[in-house]
Formats: C-alpha cells, sequence, structure tokens
C-alpha cells in the first residue's frame, strides 16, 4: 500500500498487473529475509523429533518492482533483492482494475467476419419478406459480405418497410451491414441509433447471446461492446447520416386576413365598456398558479443525442495516437455543421487536436488523404489549422496540381477515406467500377470535392496558380468524357460552379466547360418536360443560376433552360432562393425572358406585392 499511495499521490496511473506484481514480489522478499536470519530449535512434539525455525526481526524488504503505465523505471532495489519480472497478464477482474489504454481498430477484424460467417451459413432459407427482426438483422448482415449487392438492395428494402421492433444487439448489426455496404438511409439509422442509445444508458446488465457478440470486441457487456465498436462505427454513429442535401423547400405561412378598419367600425356591435372593465380587471390579475395543475410538455429527445458528445469524447483520447488513415475517418464527422458535436470549447479543441496531430505526419503522408482533410477542415478556425493547412494541406494539394496529368490520374485513384456520401452525393471506390470508362467519372467526383473544400476553406485564399492547376485538370476529364453513357449528377455541376464564384477568379472557359456538359445532358430532358435526369431542386437551381449570370455573359440560352425548371418550384421555395433566382435572370437572361409572361407574374407577386421579407426570417435567410 505504501507504493499505491505513492503512485496515487504522484497522479502516475497503473494497472492490475502492476499492483500484483508488487504484492507477490514483496511477499517473496520478506520470506527470503525472514527464512535467512531464522534459528533452528529441536522440539518434541507427540512421541517425535521435530525441527522448527524461530524468525527473528530482519530488515527492511527492498521496495518491489513496480511498473507503472506511464513509465518503464524499475525500482534500483530489485535486482539487490532478486526481484522477476512475471507475465504480463491483464486481469479484468477487482478493484485494482482500471480502464485499459485506449485502442485503434479501423474495421472489424477479418478473423471475426470470418467465425461469424461460419456461424450464420446455415441460415441460407431464410426469407427476408417473412422472418424475425432477429433473422432480418443477420441476413442484413451476411447480404452485405455477398459480391452481388442485390440480395442486401432486397433486405435494405425490407428494413424500410417492415415495422419490426429491433434488438439493440440487432441495430448494431444492422448499422455494420449499412457501413459495410455503403448504403445511406437517414430515417432507418435515427431509429437504429435510438435503440443503442436507450439501451447504453439503462440499468439492464443482462447480455445475451447474439451473433454481434463474435462480430465485436466486448467484455461481457453491452456498454463495453459499443465503447471497442471499430473506428468507421463510431464515425458512422457521430455522423448519424447527416450529409443530406437542402432542397429549398418552404412550408409557407398562411397569411393574416387584413381587416378593413371602416368596415369592421360600421359593422360593429355596441360595447358596454363598465361589462367590459370588469372582465378585464378580474381576468387579467396574475394569480398564483397551482404546482399540481401544470402540465409539463414532454418532448423526447433527438435520437444520438447523449451519445454522439460520448462517442466524439472516444474519438478525441484517440487522435494523439491516429495513424494518417485513422485521423483522416476521424476528421469526416467535422465535415457536417447542422450539430455540435462536443459542448462549449471542446468542439474547437477537438478540432486543434486534429490539427496538431497532422501537423506531425510526413506531406508524404498527408497526401492519399488530401481529399479527407481538405473537406473536413473547411470551417476549421484555430491556429494549429491555419498551421496544418500551411505546413502540411496546401504543400500536398500543390504537389498534385504541378504533376503532370498522368500522375494527377494516380493521385486522385489513391485518394483514401472519402465520405461515400460527402455533401449528399455519392462518392464511388475505385474498385467498384465496372469498366474502365467509370473512372473519368471518379476523377470528376473528387477533383471537384476538392476544389470545393479549398474555394470554401475559411483560412486559405485561393491564387491562380491553385486555381490553374486545379481548373485545368476538370476541364480535360470534361472533355475526356465526351458522349459517356455516365450521366454526371446536376448537384456536381451546381458545386463546381458556386465554388468557382466564392473562389472570386472569374474564368469564362471554366464555365463554359461547365454549361456545355449541362445542356448536353439536361437540355433535351428540361425541353421535353419529362423531368426526369434530375430532382432539380430549387436548393441547386437558384446557386447554378446565379454563378453563370455574374461569372459569364453568354449564360442567356442555360437561364432560360434554368428558368424553366425552376418557375413551379419558386412560390414554394425559400425566400432567399427565390430572390437568388430572380436576380440570376434579370441579370443575365434574355429580352425575351425578362418580358415573358411568366417572370413579370413572378416579379410582381415576390417582390413588388411584398416589399420586403417577412420579420420573423430576418437573421435565418441562407442558413
Amino acid at each position: 500500500m505504501v507504493v499505491l499511495r505513492r503512485a496515487l499521490r504522484q497522479g502516475l496511473p497503473f494497472t492490475a498487473t502492476s499492483a500484483r506484481r508488487w504484492v507477490a514480489a514483496t511477499a517473496r522478499a520478506k520470506a527470503t529475509a525472514t527464512t535467512a536470519t531464522a534459528t533452528a530449535v529441536v522440539t518434541r512434539r507427540a512421541g517425535a523429533w521435530t525441527t522448527a525455525t524461530t524468525p527473528q526481526r530482519a530488515s527492511p524488504a527492498p521496495i518491489a518492482y513496480v511498473r507503472f503505465a506511464s513509465s518503464d523505471a524499475v525500482a534500483t532495489q530489485n535486482d539487490e533483492a532478486g526481484l522477476k519480472e512475471e507475465d504480463e497478464e491483464e486481469d479484468t477482474s477487482g478493484w485494482l482494475n482500471v480502464r485499459p489504454p485506449h485502442t485503434l481498430s479501423l474495421a472489424v477484424e477479418p478473423e471475426r467476419v470470418v467465425n461469424f460467417l461460419e456461424a450464420v451459413k446455415d441460415r441460407t432459407s431464410i426469407k427476408a419478406s417473412s422472418c424475425s427482426a432477429k433473422d432480418l438483422s443477420i441476413l442484413a448482415a451476411k447480404s452485405a459480405y455477398e459480391q452481388d449487392d442485390t440480395p442486401f438492395k432486397d433486405v435494405l428494402e425490407q428494413l424500410k418497410t417492415r415495422k419490426l421492433e429491433y434488438d439493440p444487439l440487432d441495430a448494431i448489426l444492422i448499422i455494420h451491414a449499412l457501413i459495410k455496404a455503403e448504403a445511406f438511409d437517414r430515417t432507418l439509422f435515427s431509429k437504429l441509433v435510438d435503440l443503442i442509445e436507450c439501451r447504453y444508458y439503462s440499468m439492464d446488465l443482462k447480455f445475451p447471446e447474439h451473433p454481434a457478440r463474435q462480430l465485436f470486441l466486448h467484455q461481457q457487456s453491452f456498454r463495453s461492446l459499443v465503447n471497442q465498436l471499430p473506428l468507421d462505427h463510431k464515425v458512422r454513429l457521430v455522423m448519424l447520416d447527416e450529409m443530406d442535401r437542402p432542397t429549398g423547400f418552404s412550408r409557407r405561412r398562411q397569411p393574416k386576413t387584413d381587416v378593413d378598419a371602416k368596415t369592421a367600425w360600421e359593422t360593429m356591435d355596441p360595447v358596454d365598456m363598465e361589462a367590459k372593465e370588469k372582465e378585464h380587471f378580474f381576468k387579467a390579475r396574475v394569480k398564483v398558479m397551482n404546482p399540481k395543475q401544470l402540465k409539463v410538455p414532454v418532448k423526447r429527445m433527438q435520437p444520438g443525442k447523449r451519445l454522439r458528445p460520448l462517442l466524439a469524447a472516444q474519438l478525441m483520447e484517440a487522435i494523439p495516437i491516429a495513424t494518417p488513415e485513422a485521423l483522416a475517418m476521424i476528421a469526416q464527422v467535422t465535415t457536417t455543421s447542422k450539430m455540435r458535436l462536443l459542448h462549449g470549447d471542446l468542439e474547437l479543441d477537438f478540432q486543434e487536436a486534429i490539427s496538431k496531430r497532422l501537423c506531425s505526419f510526413d506531406t508524404s503522408q498527408v497526401g492519399p488523404y488530401a481529399i479527407a482533410f481538405t473537406t473536413a477542415m473547411v470551417n476549421y478556425p484555430g491556429p494549429a489549422a491555419f498551421q496544418a493547412w500551411k505546413r502540411k494541406v496546401l504543400p500536398a494539394v500543390a504537389r498534385m496540381t504541378r504533376a503532370t496529368p498522368d500522375n494527377f490520374d494516380k493521385y486522385l485513384e489513391k485518394q483514401k477515406c472519402v465520405h461515400a456520401n460527402l455533401r449528399g452525393l455519392p462518392h464511388r471506390k475505385v474498385d467498384m467500377l465496372e469498366n474502365e470508362e467509370d473512372f473519368v467519372g471518379i476523377k470528376i467526383e473528387r477533383s471537384i470535392a476538392l476544389f470545393c473544400g479549398l474555394a470554401a476553406a475559411k483560412q486559405v485564399s485561393m491564387d491562380l496558380e491553385l486555381f490553374d492547376g486545379l481548373t485545368k485538370h476538370i476541364k480535360r476529364y470534361f472533355a475526356e468524357r465526351g458522349t459517356a453513357s455516365e450521366r454526371l449528377p446536376l448537384e456536381f455541376l451546381t458545386d463546381f460552379a458556386t465554388a468557382t464564384a466564392t473562389a472570386g477568379i472569374k474564368d469564362k472557359a471554366v464555365l463554359e466547360s461547365i454549361t456545355k456538359v449541362f445542356h448536353d445532358q439536361y437540355e433535351e430532358d428540361i425541353q421535353s418536360g419529362n423531368m426526369a435526369l434530375s430532382s432539380y431542386h430549387i436548393a441547386d437551381v437558384a446557386p447554378f443560376a446565379q454563378a453563370l449570370a455574374y461569372g459569364t455573359p453568354r449564360a442567356s440560352d442555360t437561364l432560360g433552360l434554368l428558368w424553366k425548371v425552376a418557375e413551379p418550384k419558386l412560390r414554394d421555395s425559400e425566400p432567399h432562393l427565390a430572390l437568388m433566382m430572380i436576380d440570376a435572370v434579370v441579370k443575365g437572361g434574355s429580352d425575351e425572358l425578362l418580358t415573358e409572361g411568366s417572370v413579370m407574374a413572378l416579379v410582381d407577386e415576390l417582390l413588388v406585392q411584398k416589399l420586403d421579407f417577412d420579420s420573423s426570417l430576418l437573421g435565418t435567410l441562407g442558413a
């Protein structure tokens, strides 16, 4: 206990093995000291002669071997006492057991996956449309590992449509299947996270047999299973699939009917003012309310609101020992700013910890994760983030842009840890390609994601060299694409055009290449009125029109197509998006478009008749 008190006084961490080793070594040292100074005494007991030893007072035993978790120092007297270190075996039981050192596991161990698939291989006859909740979760995890994604799509459809009561372990298994198959569904994911969160903070200590126990590490409890989930699972639980793109749709409030004062005065009934004052006197007095009659509204907490900060704190603890790949995965949780991860200054501390760890790596180590760090560090305001941008991220990007076209393509091909649903858009992996022609689409996706991250970063001012170094490759990809069968989503064109406008550099060639791709892909669909190739959300159409109107003078034809798409949606859109669309048409539209009846009617309805925005919207426009 002396050594234990000394360790606690000095604030040194220790393990159960260290304490057990001290107890055993101290006992051996005392036994050696006492037997060395003992004297033999001959006595007669029960008619037999025996030899006994009478111990004498020996010198104090030397300090036993103690190994702290933070130091490999050994007491100086251990060698003199002949103490030997015992085998290091961690004991998970006992009052001296402390939290084990944090270890990083990026994904589920392959051995556990093999054992899990071996255990559930006999469940091939299960039908997703008629099985139980537990069997459906097992079927989802099993189908996620198959080469063909058709079985998993069928199971995912059953998970969305069937109303089953899942167990928390079932929920973890389904989330594992969603992560493995890179499937995203915010409604389903929120339901599963709610089950895990309620079970994690409950008093239930039961941990029944379940296939999920074979797949994940645990210490015979549900809480330990959640705490030891792999890194990609924790990141997904923290993000909660909140990567959906806004649609721009707004539910308008019903306008209040204006009452004409003259008409109301003429039709008003006579009023007894004395009775009115008496009623106001008795009813307007402030009364002491009875607390028993108060009905407090009970609102359910948003799923994941308690679990997200806990997992974010665990990720923050893992940052100092994270590898570049692990750090890129952890940084993904900051790509969305809809909800705060941590309270107070811990949010900034989390960002600064990522930046400091990033500065400890070499630039060559940061290169394969340039897109991941660029998109994650957009809103980092701290000084360590500035150093990370200046010393690591920007040099890695500059090395990519200065490379030859073939080497730049290889850099994009080697990019890792790019979120599969970044900004609500699918980002595919290279190993998911069916043919080599589709790689042009992936190069466009990744190069646009890199350009958008740099253009939107708070602490980066894009210069002409960096702008030209990135846009020349994107224009080359647009030209290489030609008449490819794969269609580039409109959202990518919108992000690229708005990022170009945000950079503050007007390059007509870039915007003309964007409009050419837009006309090649969507002109026929819009002119025919099908509107089937894209959702054409006003949140994508209005910024796209704004960027083209102020970037190139020859955008009148494109603005005409965009107006045809946006005109039916402007009355139900956000006010700032409607104003943005009308402003773009006035700025760059043709004379025929400006004199069109639909334009005049909407301008009169949204601007002339409403001279100003609703006061309740102030401070929220565009948020």
